[in-house]
C-alpha cells in the first residue's frame, strides 16, 4: 500500500521578512568576525551606527562623536552598497562618508579603544537584494566585489 503524497505547501515571504532576515545575517556575520575580541573581554558589546542617524532632527540626531567606544567591543558602520553594474563596493552617502570624513572618524574610534573591532555593513533597507544575488552569481563578479572591498577599506 502506497503512502499518500504529502500536501504541497507554498511559502510566501514578504520583502520586509527578507530584509529582516538579511539584517539578522549581517549581525551574525559581524559577531562571527568579531570573535577575537571575546577572548579579551568578559562580554561582547556590539555597537551599531546607522549612518543616516546624523540626519534626524533635534534630539533624535546621533553622530559618530556620540559613541563611547570604551563601552563597545565591536563597532558596526551601516551602510555601504555595491554598484549595479560593476558590483564594486561604493558609498551610499559620499557627502557624509568622504567629504565629512565619517568613515575615517568611525575607524579613528580605535585610538580611544585599541581592542575595538570596527566593521562595515554592506547592504541595507534601500539596497534590495537583486544586485547582491547577481554579484554572487559568478567568480568574476565576486572577485570584483572582493577586490573593491579591500581597496575601499584601505
Amino acid at each position: 500500500m502506497e503512502r499518500p503524497a504529502a500536501p504541497a505547501y507554498r511559502v510566501s515571504l514578504s520583502w520586509n521578512m527578507l530584509r529582516c532576515a538579511a539584517q539578522v545575517v549581517t549581525l551574525f556575520l559581524g559577531l562571527a568576525l568579531a570573535g577575537g575580541a571575546a577572548a579579551q573581554h568578559s562580554q561582547e558589546v556590539v555597537c551599531y551606527l546607522g549612518s543616516w542617524a546624523v540626519y534626524r532632527p533635534s534630539n533624535g540626531k546621533f553622530s559618530i562623536e556620540n559613541i563611547d567606544p570604551t563601552l563597545c567591543t565591536t563597532l558596526i558602520y551601516a551602510f555601504v552598497g555595491i554598484d549595479n553594474t560593476t558590483y564594486t563596493m561604493q558609498s551610499l552617502d559620499p557627502e557624509y562618508d568622504f567629504k565629512k570624513k565619517a568613515l575615517q572618524r568611525f575607524v579613528n574610534m580605535k585610538s580611544l579603544n585599541p581592542r575595538l573591532k570596527v566593521l562595515l555593513a554592506v547592504g541595507g533597507w534601500t539596497e534590495g537584494s537583486t544586485k547582491y544575488s547577481a554579484m554572487a552569481a559568478t567568480a568574476a563578479t565576486r572577485k570584483a566585489f572582493i577586490d573593491s572591498s579591500i581597496k575601499f577599506i584601505q
